[in-house]
């Protein structure tokens, strides 16, 4: 699926606009960029890498003690090489851009999880196999919408599909239930935000509906080769 969505944007939104369409903030003079030829090039690299590292090693299922060792280690050297290696003022945009997707992130997480909470508590099994229990196409479009609104936490998408949307007790059907999963991993309300920063409103609106599209087509075959 993500091949195919890849090679529908590539198709839509061709490549020849390249370097006219570049935004301020990539086009920053090499003197400003940290001692331009003097920063190597493995260097932003190197930064992502530490930041994505200190995310995995916090979520992941090491004891508290020698995971938050790992963690401050990873912040300071991230914080090293932020201080030792970019310009001002590419710091100065790195924290307001991580400034402006927190404020908008957070409150959006802190809800959806209690919404996700609520629902899951109250919402009755005879509606859930009202509106999922077959794979035709309403089902598995409604399917689609919710997992590209929900924000389901890494590892939890088959547990929430399975219990808390009903597929493990025979109340959602297995297209709508393929639908959510490939849906809710690519996306999610805050994801979208995201997108809609990075890629612009028109290609981000062209990324969500084929997300929602091949979600719910895919769902409906599965469900078609499941009966």
């Amino acid at each position: 699926m993500a091949v195919i969505i890849g090679l529908i944007m590539a198709a839509i939104f061709e490549r020849g606009q390249k370097e006219a369409e570049e935004t301020e903030a990539c086009d920053i003079p090499p003197s400003q960029a940290g001692g331009g030829d003097e920063r190597p090039g493995y260097v932003p690299p190197l930064f992502v890498g530490l930041l994505v590292a200190v995310l995995l090693v916090a979520t992941s299922g090491l004891a508290l003690l020698p995971k938050a060792a790992v963690v401050g280690i990873l912040v300071l050297a991230s914080a090293w090489l932020l201080n030792a290696r970019f310009s001002d003022m590419e710091k100065a945009s790195f924290f307001g851009e991580t400034w402006w997707l927190a404020k908008r992130i957070f409150p959006l997480l802190l809800v959806g999880t209690i919404i996700t909470g609520i629902i899951g508590y109250y919402l009755p099994v005879d509606l859930i196999k009202m509106v999922f229990g077959k794979s035709d196409f309403a089902a598995c479009f409604v399917a689609s919408l919710i997992g590209a609104l929900l924000y389901m936490p890494t590892l939890l998408e088959v547990p929430i599909v399975g219990t808390m949307f009903g597929y493990s007790s025979g109340a959602m059907a297995s297209g709508p239930a393929l639908a959510l999963l490939l849906a809710g991993p690519s996306m999610s309300l805050p994801n979208m935000i995201v997108i809609w920063r990075i890629i612009g409103s028109k290609r981000a609106s062209v990324y969500i509906t084929l997300v929602v599209l091949l979600s719910t087509a895919m769902g409906m075959i599965y469900g078609a080769l499941t009966l």
